[in-house]
């Protein structure tokens, strides 16, 4: 009775226990809300009008009295005002210090967490349109941790856009190309084409930029056809003239002019110097001098500094190869002073993209510390939830000590018996493996000692094969019914010490040979290293005798005829042989 009042009493100490983590748990990971403020029926109806009628949405902010309005309503007017701007495409012309005091009052009365992203967003718009970099990042860089927070993903898309733009102005190609990417995935899941488009399009820029031209292509050519289905044809005039510059880059002469062409057949009120550049490029390096004039003088006329300057060179060449000194010399001075001016550009935008890497640097040191800041609270959540969880456990072990206390000795008992059990299985096993491999032993040296007499065996018979090498041979019948040949197969098979071949017997086989088979005199006047043992060697083989015969007639060893036919081969041939190679080769000749 008392165990089950002990097991009750610990079952609601965890069940408390647990209720409580629960609790702390929830307070310490509730975020604060801020999402859903109150405010006037008039301003919620100017924002839900400012994504797509700006115009209108800045008329209804017009009719409010600012002073009176309260401080949260009046930081959420001037929010409205920006973000309608913003989408008129207008520049927002007020001084940084009234942007910062609108931020800071927002910040501190709360206008709500997703309209705080879209203000920091829009921060961002304002300083990119001020030409300050850095300042921008810094807001895109806080909105995309609350579009994150909340998942917006079309505005994931736009922030990560930008953001990769930025720090493609700032040449760090590398994250560029990963802000890219998630800002076209993200366009795409929210279904916002038009920023789909432009995160192509700068993503096919910085891959270019990283040397990446396979990737690169493959990405203007996916967002140029995203581009023509949204019937978007700004951006895909836009898309065809950068994949025009890839084009030429990579030697690609025939789609670089038809990505132009096709650039240039959209009605787009852009600037077309960019466009006139890569002609006056394309038209000089296919050789179309007439061509290439024709848009070296509109560039003059319409192009930027850049485009003069290019013009102006290519002027200048033009002019001198046709000794016209006059002209040439005038496009010479005129290239000289538009590169001084390029040079004075350059040395500013070099100091301002230094100035923006440095400052990129310090917002990553930034985001360090904040990143450090969630360890440390994400290290202490951590160290809750392992206290939680070791309370648990030790309330846990309690109860289970006081159930099963009263059978631990039947279970020590039980545990005993079924060692004991488990020791005799144990032997009995072994025995049984002992048993097997004594066995198995047995095998492998039975088969060991075969293999042995296999090999003994076969030793004893390699004089026999290779006897066997010239058992199927093509000899002349003349030869076979000759009585010299009769001669030295009678003295092959006579012991070597009445082996009484003269040296006259010796010319009258190679004689016949060399009668028989024209071919053996080259051979044997030709080739190398043909000593007399050698040519007596070749003779006798050519006759079909076998090494053990010509040993004997040559009163040699097998093993020294063996090697004199290899020697040959590699002598003669240059690469490594056997003594059957020379005996083919010599058995070849007619």
């Amino acid at each position: 009775m008392n165990i089950k009042k002990i097991k009750k009493s610990y079952l609601l100490l965890c069940m408390v226990v647990v209720f409580i983590a629960i609790i702390g748990l929830v307070i310490f990971l509730r975020p604060i809300d801020h999402t859903s403020p109150s405010y006037p029926k008039k301003l919620v109806r100017a924002d839900s009008l400012c994504e797509n009628f700006p115009d209108s949405a800045l008329v209804i902010l017009s009719g409010f009295n600012v002073l009176k309005l309260r401080t949260l309503d009046k930081c959420y007017l001037q929010y409205l005002q920006l973000k309608a701007n913003c989408k008129r495409k207008i520049s927002y012309v007020q001084d940084a210090e009234r942007l910062s005091w609108l931020i800071n009052e927002c910040e501190r009365n709360g206008i709500g967490e997703t309209n705080l992203g879209d203000l920091y967003y829009y921060s961002g718009c304002v300083y990119r349109n001020l030409k300050d970099d850095p300042q921008a990042l810094f807001y895109y860089l806080k909105a995309l941790g609350i579009y994150e927070k909340h998942i917006n993903e079309k505005m994931l898309g736009r922030t990560n856009t930008q953001i990769g733009n930025i720090l493609i102005n700032q040449c760090i190609y590398a994250n560029a190309e990963k802000y890219l990417k998630k800002g076209w995935v993200h366009s795409m899941k929210a279904g916002d084409s038009h920023w789909g488009c432009y995160a192509l399009r700068d993503l096919a820029w910085c891959q270019a930029a990283l040397k990446d031209y396979s990737s690169s292509l493959r990405t203007y050519k996916r967002g140029l056809k995203l581009a023509e289905a949204t019937a978007d044809t700004a951006m895909a005039a836009y898309i065809n003239t950068q994949l025009a510059s890839l084009l030429l880059n990579m030697h690609k002469y025939d789609d670089a002019e038809a990505s132009i062409t096709k650039a240039l057949s959209y009605n787009f009120a852009e600037d077309r110097s960019p466009n006139l550049c890569i002609l006056v490029k394309l038209y000089n390096k296919t050789g179309r001098r007439n061509k290439t004039m024709k848009y070296c003088e509109e560039l003059m006329a319409k192009g930027t500094v850049y485009g003069k300057q290019l013009a102006s060179r290519q002027l200048a060449e033009y002019y001198i190869e046709r000794g016209d000194i006059e002209k040439g010399k005038k496009y010479c001075e005129l290239t000289v002073a538009l590169t001084d001016s390029i040079r004075k550009i350059s040395a500013e935008e070099s100091v301002t993209k230094m100035s923006a890497a440095y400052n990129y640097n310090i917002l990553d040191k930034q985001k360090q510390k904040l990143e450090e800041t969630k360890s440390r609270q994400t290290f202490l959540l951590i160290i809750f939830s392992l206290l939680l969880t070791i309370g648990v456990i030790v309330s846990l072990f309690i109860r289970r000590n006081v159930i099963y206390k009263r059978n631990e000795q039947n279970l020590r008992n039980i545990a005993l018996e079924a060692a004991l059990e488990e020791n005799k299985k144990l032997i009995l096993d072994n025995e049984e493996r002992y048993k097997k491999e004594i066995k198995r032993i047995n095998d492998i040296v039975q088969e060991k000692d075969e293999e042995i007499m296999a090999l003994k065996r076969s030793c004893h018979s390699d004089d026999d094969e290779e006897d066997k090498d010239l058992c199927c041979i093509d000899v002349d019948e003349k030869i076979l019914n000759s009585m010299i040949y009769r001669k030295f197969v009678a003295a092959s098979k006579a012991p070597k010490s009445k082996n009484l071949l003269t040296e006259e017997d010796w010319q009258a086989i190679e004689n016949i040979v060399c009668e028989v088979y024209p071919k053996m005199r080259n051979v044997i006047f030709g080739m190398k290293n043909m000593s007399t043992v050698n040519i007596r060697i070749t003779i006798l083989i050519r006759v079909g005798m076998k090494p053990t015969y010509i040993a004997n007639l040559l009163i040699k060893e097998k093993s020294t005829v063996n090697s004199a036919r290899k020697r040959l081969f590699e002598k003669n041939f240059g690469t490594y042989g056997s003594p059957g190679d020379w005996d083919n080769f010599i058995m070849s000749i007619r």
